[in-house]
């Protein structure tokens, strides 16, 4: 029998599922990791942190049914939306992913919407210009690249 392993990167642990080819589900996995949050209002996760609940529990599904690597058919990845992990030249994340719970670039909110407005933001980046949550992936990769020394855009 062929498999499809689901794994989910959740806001507090990842999740894994293991379908069989006739859909039914053999087996579940959950590890939990840590969200970071080094200042008030600051929230952070790990990259290694994710990759290592995830082998977790792939090789758990495995474990918990007897399926061989070689049965996997295919892998699918979700992950919580506004959280990226940025990587350097050798592909490695060059610091923890800012979480999109995270408000510390609410400044780099607000001049990127002075600056550009809020029609060309939301036409181009398909974000809203709100407070907070909203908006967070471009503002927050404009923070990270305006505070590292040598940072710019390709």
């Amino acid at each position: 029998m062929k498999y499809l392993i689901g794994v989910d990167f959740g806001g507090s642990s990842s999740k894994a599922t293991l379908l069989g080819e006739d859909g039914r589900v053999y087996a579940t996995a959950v590890r939990e990791y840590p969200t970071y949050y080094p200042r008030n209002g600051w929230a952070e996760q790990d990259a290694q942190d994710s990759y290592d609940a995830a082998v977790s529990n792939i090789r758990d599904l495995l474990q918990q049914t007897g399926a061989a690597p070689g049965d996997i058919a295919a892998l699918a990845l979700d992950a919580a939306t506004h959280t990226a992990v940025l990587l350097g030249a050798d592909d490695r994340p060059v610091r923890r992913a800012i979480y999109w719970t995270d408000i510390r670039s609410t400044a780099q909110a607000e001049e990127l919407k002075e600056t550009y407005g809020e029609e060309i933001i939301r036409e181009t980046a398909y974000q809203a210009c709100g407070r907070c949550r909203s908006f967070a992936g471009l503002r927050k990769t404009n923070r990270t690249r305006s505070r590292k020394p040598g940072n710019s855009w390709p």
